[in-house]
């Protein structure tokens, strides 16, 4: 710089070899300055792509280099794991995908959907709801296949405390005592199946589907049900049909082959 001059209230500068420009469009440091960098959690997904990049480091800090476009990650979950604000005012996330560690990315252009702050205590008794076996509970109330910490089929039949509650896009989440969390969806609040009916009849049948099915001593999910057997031990056999029974959660009929039940 080699000279200034105030005009009408707004300083400018006289660059050597350039010209004149505003005050305000210069800077005195060469890169904007980190004022904090934290961990943090959180979810969003990308809200303007066009224009926007992810970035090694927050953009105009040292060593920052770019990476790919915005666009490439539309749609997806991106996990935050830090937060960080330059001294431009600008506030950046650092985010990942599927347990990789992808960037930054300024915040302007996300939708923060998830962050801790929308949960809630909530003190409840639940059960593995019906047919909700292969349904996944998570770690975060997000389904990232990051955080997937396997199928609730291990969980049928057991008494699972929920402590807290997410609305998360509309949809209920619960986290249970000692698991993570899953959609409220999935449990139930009643433990057993009530029985409607149970009624003797006459019929044949033979294994339709036998992959996921099993034969069980009651009714599935009514009091003191256990498990017998895969109904894949009797694919291609003549079940007779002696009993149906109507539970909340279907129809079930009871069989025996060459006269046991």
């Amino acid at each position: 710089l080699q000279r200034e001059a105030t005009i009408e209230g707004q300083l400018w500068y006289r660059v050597k070899d350039l010209g004149w420009v505003k005050a305000a469009n210069l800077t005195t440091t060469k890169y904007d300055l980190i004022e904090y960098d934290k961990a943090i959690t959180a979810y969003s997904r990308v809200k303007t792509a066009a224009g926007n990049y992810v970035w090694s480091k927050p953009n105009k800090t040292e060593g920052a280099k770019q990476g790919s476009a915005l666009s490439t990650y539309s749609g997806k979950n991106m996990r935050i794991i830090r937060e960080a604000k330059t001294s431009s005012g600008t506030i950046w996330y650092q985010f990942s995908i599927d347990g990789k560690t992808i960037g930054w990315v300024d915040t302007k252009a996300l939708n923060t959907f998830y962050t801790p702050s929308m949960e809630k205590n909530l003190t409840a008794t639940r059960y593995v709801a019906p047919g909700q076996e292969t349904q996944h509970y998570y770690g975060l109330p997000v389904a990232d296949s990051a955080i997937d910490r396997g199928p609730l089929s291990k969980f049928a039949g057991q008494t699972l405390t929920v402590q807290r509650e997410a609305t998360i896009e509309g949809q209920l989440w619960y986290r249970v005592k000692d698991l993570g969390w899953t959609k409220a969806s999935t449990l139930t609040a009643t433990q057993y199946d009530k029985l409607e009916y149970d009624k003797a009849i006459t019929a044949y049948s033979r294994v339709k589907t036998a992959t996921g099915n099993s034969v069980w001593t009651k009714p599935y999910r009514t009091s003191g049900y256990k498990l017998v057997n895969p109904l894949s031990s009797y694919a291609g056999k003549n079940l007779r049909i002696i009993r149906e029974a109507k539970t909340s959660s279907g129809i079930w009929y009871q069989f025996s082959i060459g006269g046991k039940t």
